[in-house]
């Protein structure tokens, strides 16, 4: 995709159809002067279409898996700044702003809009609360950063941040990875409560509860392990700024 654009809002999606036009419209509304790319993650529906005729551009990653689609995303858009979002339609455009500002204001290199923030209002499933309560809390050990939703996939980068991290896994330890990267390159990060409401009758999440979990968890353990010479750190900022109130 030609050209650097100031503000990208970048989608992952697999199997959207039910919700994708209703997302990127909404976003398009908010936000006239980002563009808007959807990344059609294998979909055997028809996301793209929706999409394209929603406004968006489609690029395709046959390969499954959301990691695969969030890298091909970056790779292919060249932006000073990202939000990334999901296509499921459980997260308010409407909070797109309080995420992305500090961001666009040059205050953090990340800032995630967390679901289990003391102000936010979500509607949770009790397991999906329980586990993300867990992975948090372990972050926040093994890491020393002062995240309260580890797996928030409402969140806005750099892309000086997002071209640091490095490693990319393939599937939904994209999430963990982003929160990794953000301790090993001393980022500044930070979060801003947002809400979550539940997927519209007929959508489905494709998160695997065990296999999925087995794999974020090797990843936050990952970074008790020393770093391989020649990691670098952001020239910007100082590490583990406190979490930005909203």
């Amino acid at each position: 995709m030609q050209g650097r654009h100031p503000f990208a809002i970048v989608i992952p999606c697999h199997n959207e159809a039910l919700t994708i036009d209703s997302v990127v419209r909404r976003f398009r509304a908010l936000a006239p002067s980002a563009i808007i790319v959807v990344c059609d993650n294998a979909s055997s529906d028809d996301t793209a279409d929706r999409a394209r005729r929603a406004g968006a551009i489609v690029l395709s990653e046959p390969r499954k898996g959301k990691g695969r689609a969030v890298k091909t995303l970056i790779e292919r858009v060249v932006a000073d700044a990202y939000l990334l979002v999901d296509g499921d339609d459980t997260y308010s455009a409407d909070e797109f702003t309080r995420v992305a500002s500090p961001i666009l204001r040059g205050e953090l290199d990340m800032c995630v809009g967390s679901r289990m923030h003391p102000a936010s209002e979500t509607e949770f499933r009790l397991l999906n609360r329980l586990g993300n309560r867990i992975f948090s809390a372990l972050a926040r050990w093994v890491l020393g950063l002062p995240v309260t939703d580890m797996l928030s996939g409402y969140r806005a980068f750099t892309r000086e941040f997002a071209l640091g991290l490095g490693e990319w896994s393939d599937g939904f330890e994209i999430e963990t990875d982003f929160t990794v990267g953000a301790a090993r390159l001393g980022a500044r990060f930070g979060e801003v409560p947002v809400g979550l409401r539940p997927r519209p009758a007929g959508s489905y999440s494709k998160l695997s509860l065990i296999g999925d979990g087995l794999r974020i968890l090797r990843r936050i353990l990952s970074a008790m392990l020393p770093r391989s010479p020649g990691g670098r750190q952001l020239a910007i900022g100082s590490p583990a700024q406190p979490a930005v109130r909203a």
